[in-house]
């Protein structure tokens, strides 16, 4: 019995370390499409849009581990 708890808590830890880090690429892509539309340059735009996929992408792996 301790031995699946202390499993399962492995499990949830390597899955809280992939949502803190989405969470801090989508914050971060909030960030650029601030500094986009200070700049009207495209290129924050574009990385905006990178970084939220690697969010998404990271929040879909970390559901898909537990």
């Amino acid at each position: 019995m301790a031995q699946k708890l202390e499993r399962e808590s492995a499990a949830l830890t390597r899955q809280s370390h992939y949502y803190s880090t989405a969470e801090l690429l989508i914050q971060f892509s909030v960030v650029l499409c601030s500094i986009a539309l200070l700049t009207e340059l495209s290129l924050f735009w574009k990385a905006s849009f990178v970084s939220t996929a690697l969010g998404l992408l990271l929040v879909i792996i970390g559901m898909l581990l537990y």
